[in-house]
């Protein structure tokens, strides 16, 4: 898939620690963290990769583009 193929990440929502826990696509579905990890390591979804923390597990974040603004915690709650 292309980028004009591939959905985003278009608003967020976030628990009481400030963790994203369900991303909006540019669609308007609606993934919950397990479902947007999957579809990011597929391909599906611009803009975003799968990298592994040092606890071991593995989380989505934006991909490095020097421009804060579209980092995933700047994105809108919904």
């Amino acid at each position: 898939m292309d980028q004009t193929t591939r959905e985003s990440f278009t608003a967020v929502q976030k628990n009481g620690d400030g963790d994203l826990t369900a991303f909006q696509t540019s669609s308007g579905r609606v993934l919950d963290y397990q479902q947007a990890l999957a579809e990011v390591k597929a391909g599906a979804i611009a803009g975003v990769n799968v990298f592994k923390g040092k606890d071991g597990e593995m989380y989505i974040r934006g991909d490095a583009d020097g421009d804060p603004t579209n980092n995933l915690d700047q994105l809108p709650i919904f």
